[in-house]
């Protein structure tokens, strides 16, 4: 039959009359059928992609909490990035570092001490986001080993075209996974973007010869809005080397950083030096953006 929309076969009655009988489907079962296997399919992909999610932001925050407890372990053992070409002197107002092309030991140099490193988060035109790891400088001629008294400073340019040697890390954020927000004490409104660790004063170590270190928050340099490099560094050289010390040193509750996944509702909470616990990054993952129990 022209036109129709179903096919027909031809059967018979008792009567032996001929009728049509349809098989097959109409337009619309088609397309319900159709629409059904769409949703199945939708449904499988978005599972799919949730669990990808998932092990992505697993992968990323497992990433960073390695990376920490790498620059404390670093620290404790007196491991610095050492290019050869760094000079440090001795100054009334701190040390000058200056780019020299005769290797120097690790650990001291010349009139100065290698004391720790200090992190700076959220890079301001860091795409995808990063941190930096700058090794801290302070002059030797002192037994506390604090950054203030020694009047640290990193070994970075403070301002763009300084004969400073720039002798740091910078390490990404991966699968798209941002930082939230950093505080310390467990006090979300101590905001910070930046701390040190720092080797602890001479005498105390470990059983296996390493140093302990301590924890600096570093009250100047913050997450929003964003700040550069040499923004970060005039700031954290600036807490040490003037008569008034904004940072906060080993705060019981110890540092706190917040981040978000890149691809899914989830985030996680590290907490590094409370309760004098130096050698791990204590871990707390949340199913929501935010670090929120």
């Amino acid at each position: 039959m022209m036109g129709g929309l179903r096919s027909y076969t031809i059967s018979q009655t008792r009567t032996g009359q001929p009728v049509a009988s349809p098989v097959g489907f109409t337009i619309i079962e088609v397309l319900i059928v159709l629409a059904i296997t769409s949703f199945m399919f939708i449904g499988g992909i978005s599972l799919i992609n949730g669990k990808q999610a998932n092990t992505s932001f697993s992968q990323s925050i497992r990433n960073i909490q390695s990376e920490l407890e790498q620059v404390i372990n670093d620290v404790g053992s007196g491991y610095y990035i050492n290019s050869g070409t760094i000079k440090c002197d001795s100054s009334p107002g701190g040390p000058v570092m200056t780019v020299s092309g005769t290797p120097v030991e690790q650990g001291s140099n010349g009139s100065c001490i290698f004391m720790g490193k200090a992190l700076h988060f959220a890079v301001a035109g860091a795409d995808p986001e990063a941190y930096n790891v700058y090794t801290i400088a302070g002059l030797r001629n002192n037994d506390s080993l604090s950054p203030f008294t020694a009047k640290a400073k990193l070994v970075a340019k403070p301002t763009v075209g300084s004969p400073v040697p720039n002798v740091y890390e910078t390490k990404r954020l991966q699968y798209g996974m941002t930082i939230v927000k950093m505080y310390y004490d467990g006090d979300v409104s101590n905001q910070i973007g930046a701390f040190a660790v720092v080797s602890a004063p001479s005498g105390i170590g470990n059983a296996d010869g390493s140093q302990q270190v301590n924890f600096v928050a570093l009250a100047d340099v913050t997450i929003i809005p964003k700040m550069s490099a040499t923004t970060a560094v005039n700031k954290i050289n600036g807490n040490w080397s003037t008569a008034t010390d904004k940072s906060i040193t080993s705060p019981p509750k110890g540092i706190q950083i917040c981040f978000r996944s890149g691809g899914s509702q989830q985030s996680g909470l590290m907490t590094l030096g409370a309760l004098g616990r130096q050698g791990t990054v204590d871990l707390k993952i949340f199913s929501n953006v935010s670090c929120t129990p």
